[in-house]
């Protein structure tokens, strides 16, 4: 929503309406974290309960698992690597820095995405595997759940 102000439009109220609903929402449903702005759409993380296992899917088509790293640290699982750091292509003697590009849509650089994950699974047993550009990160779900405890007043 556009506001005058002297003559002038400016769309900040509106901005900053989004931003603090975004950070509402990103506390309330998880606590994921984007190590800058944008980077949630290049990265798309999804969790999930299979069973007795936590899974986080990463979508990393295209890199090379020896390019991605993939670590917990005090509650929080993050994965980062780099998209399309090659310098020359397969079979190409011209670097790919020296080429005109007239359009460039493939992803270069690198990433970092990091979700906290629930106290309730265990990190030692994580079971992590690649396949299909699809990084899965398994975890087993501890088997302490909530219960009803009964007690008994006197009186």
């Amino acid at each position: 929503m556009l506001i005058p102000d002297n003559h002038r439009w400016r769309r900040q109220p509106m901005l900053s309406f989004g931003n603090n609903f975004r950070k509402f929402m990103d506390d309330a449903w998880g606590g994921l974290e984007a190590s800058d702005v944008g980077m949630r759409d290049i990265v798309p993380l999804d969790m999930f309960e299979d069973g007795d296992n936590l899974v986080v899917q990463a979508s990393v088509p295209g890199i090379d698992p020896k390019n991605m790293l993939v670590t917990v640290e005090d509650g929080v699982l993050s994965i980062s690597g780099k998209f399309g750091e090659t310098p020359t292509d397969e079979g190409d003697e011209v670097p790919t820095s020296s080429r005109n590009y007239l359009m460039q849509e493939c992803r270069l650089g690198s990433f970092h995405r990091a979700v906290r994950l629930p106290t309730t699974v265990d990190v030692d047993r994580s079971e992590t595997t690649y396949k299909n550009g699809v990084l899965e990160v398994k975890f087993p779900n501890n088997n302490t759940k909530a219960r009803e405890l009964q007690i008994n007043i006197k009186g």
